[in-house]
C-alpha cells in the first residue's frame, strides 16, 4: 500500500533549505520511494510562528494521475514521479490545512482565514463559505463573531489584523459527501467572550447554503481531519487527545478510540473498508483497524521530534 505523505519541520530557520517535505512510500514494505522537499511558498514570511507558520506540506489529494500538495499559501501540482507540473494560488490562500480534489475544482481549508474555499484549476473562486457571515450558524454555536476578512486583501502577503483576530475557528478540513453537501471541520472554536472551547464537526448543505452542527467535543487544541464514513460513522483525529474517534453519527456517542503514540496527530485517509492512515509526530505513518479498534502497522519517516505528518493520502497502483 503506497502513499503520500507531507510534513512540517517545526522551528525550522527561514533561511533553512528544508521547512518540510515529500514522502512517496511503500506502509507493506516500510520503504521510501521518494522524497524531496516542500516548495517555500510564495510569501514564506507572511507568518513568522516558530510551531510552523508558513513553513512545509499541508493536505494532499490525488486525481487522474497528478498529484496536489498544499503548502502554506499554494498548491502544487506534481506527476506520479514527484515532478512539479504546476502552482495554483489565490489572495485568500492563507495558513492552508487540509484539500479535497474534485472533478471540477478543489475544495481548500484556508484556516488562518477560517474560510472554506472552492477554486477551479487555475485558482478562481468557484465557492466560499465564511461561517462568520452565517448568522444562521453563529446562532446555533452560540457565538458572537462579526466577520473581519477583507475580500479585496491579499491575505498570502499580509495577515491584515494578525492570525488572533482572523482565526477563531481554525477551520482546517474540508470534506465532500454524496453531491452537494461538505463535511468541515472547526478545531477549536474560541469564542470572543471567554467561554467554553469546543471543536465542531459541521455539515455544510451547498444548494441550501445551510450549516448544521454534526458533533461538538470540548477541547484544548484543535480537532483534525474530520468526515463521514459509511454514512454510519463520524471519523476525526482529537489532536488534543492523541486519539483517533470513531462516532455514531445518529447517537453522537464515541464507538472506538484509538490512541495514538507522539504528538502533532494530523492526516487521514482511508485504505480500504475499516483500514486508515493517520500521521504523528517524530514523523510516522501509523495503520490502524477501526474494527479491532487497534494499530497494526508503523512506519517512521524520521526521528525529528520537530518533524510532524501533516498530510497523506493513498496512492492506487
Amino acid at each position: 500500500m503506497r502513499f503520500i505523505a507531507t510534513t512540517i519541520i517545526r522551528h525550522a530557520p527561514f533561511s533553512h533549505p528544508v521547512s518540510g517535505r515529500i514522502f512517496y512510500g511503500d506502509l507493506i514494505k516500510k520503504t521510501i520511494l521518494k522524497e524531496k522537499p516542500v516548495p517555500y511558498p510564495l510569501f514564506p514570511l507572511s507568518d513568522k510562528n516558530p510551531r510552523g507558520g508558513s513553513r512545509g506540506g499541508r493536505g494532499v489529494g490525488i486525481k487522474d494521475g497528478k498529484i496536489y500538495i498544499a503548502n502554506y499559501d499554494s498548491i502544487i501540482v506534481y506527476d506520479k514521479d514527484l515532478k512539479s507540473t504546476g502552482r495554483i494560488t489565490n489572495p485568500l490562500f492563507a495558513g492552508l490545512h487540509e484539500i479535497e480534489i474534485v472533478k471540477d475544482g478543489i475544495w481548500v481549508a484556508s484556516t488562518w482565514l477560517d474560510l472554506v474555499i472552492k477554486v477551479d484549476f487555475n485558482g478562481k473562486i468557484i465557492y466560499q463559505w465564511y461561517y462568520r457571515n452565517d448568522e444562521d450558524f453563529l446562532r446555533k454555536i452560540k457565538l458572537d463573531a462579526p466577520p473581519v476578512l477583507d475580500l479585496k486583501n491579499d491575505y498570502r502577503r499580509y495577515l491584515k489584523g494578525g492570525v488572533s483576530v482572523l482565526k477563531l475557528a481554525h477551520v482546517n478540513s474540508v470534506r465532500t459527501y454524496r453531491s452537494n453537501n461538505v463535511v468541515i471541520t472547526l478545531g477549536m472554536v474560541t469564542p470572543l467572550k471567554k467561554t467554553a472551547v469546543s471543536g465542531y464537526v459541521i455539515m455544510l448543505d451547498i444548494d441550501r447554503e445551510e450549516a448544521s452542527v454534526l458533533y461538538r467535543r470540548k477541547t484544548g487544541f484543535p480537532m483534525h481531519n474530520a468526515r463521514i464514513l459509511f454514512d454510519r460513522y463520524i471519523l476525526m483525529n482529537d489532536s488534543h487527545r492523541m486519539e483517533v474517534l470513531l462516532i455514531g453519527l445518529k447517537d453522537k456517542k464515541i464507538k472506538k478510540k484509538i490512541k495514538i503514540p507522539g504528538t502533532w496527530l494530523r492526516g487521514l485517509a482511508v485504505c480500504d473498508k475499516y483500514r486508515i492512515i493517520v500521521g504523528a509526530s517524530p514523523a510516522s505513518v501509523y495503520e490502524i483497524d477501526l474494527q479491532k479498534g487497534e494499530i497494526t502497522s508503523r512506519f517512521n519517516l524520521s526521528l525529528n521530534p520537530n518533524e510532524a505528518v501533516h498530510g497523506l493520502a493513498i496512492i492506487d497502483e
